[in-house]
């Protein structure tokens, strides 16, 4: 289910930073010195779509449901925080750069998101393999 639900997101917003960048050419077509601030939020913002749609691909592409209750829930938890990571990276691509403040929340929660997604996913898998090492070794002391 999570895999489709990341390959879904991954694709989508892959789409949305072709649009976004489809705005940004035509919203600011050539350099000009009065909107260079304003244009510097809008290509980060932009760049930072392209990180979470790629993030979410290539959780698609690796993603197992672990057998471990405690590394499978772990692993759902980080994997809901990159589904909803593009959302607000996008919702921060709309309302942040017109403020023209650089105080960005929005875009930092979003960034949070992946990173703290990708650091549970690393923790439950970590969980899995010692959890996995931990049995193999009981059996084969039984034995």
């Amino acid at each position: 289910m999570f895999s489709v639900l990341h390959v879904i997101i991954g694709i989508l917003f892959i789409i949305m930073f072709v649009a976004t960048g489809l705005y940004l050419k035509t919203l600011f077509p050539e350099s000009n010195e009065n909107y260079d601030a304003v244009r510097m939020m809008y290509r980060s913002s932009h760049i930072y779509l392209l990180l979470a749609a790629l993030v979410n691909i290539s959780f698609a592409i690796y993603f197992i449901s672990f057998h471990n209750k405690i590394a499978r829930n772990i692993q759902r938890i980080g994997s809901v925080l990159v589904l909803i990571a593009p959302i607000a990276l996008l919702v921060a691509f709309i309302y942040e750069p017109v403020n023209q403040s650089f105080d960005r929340d929005i875009t930092f929660y979003g960034i949070l998101f992946i990173l703290t997604g990708c650091v549970l996913h690393g923790v439950a898998k970590y969980i899995e393999i010692r959890l996995n090492n931990n049995a193999e070794n009981n059996t084969s002391q039984q034995k």
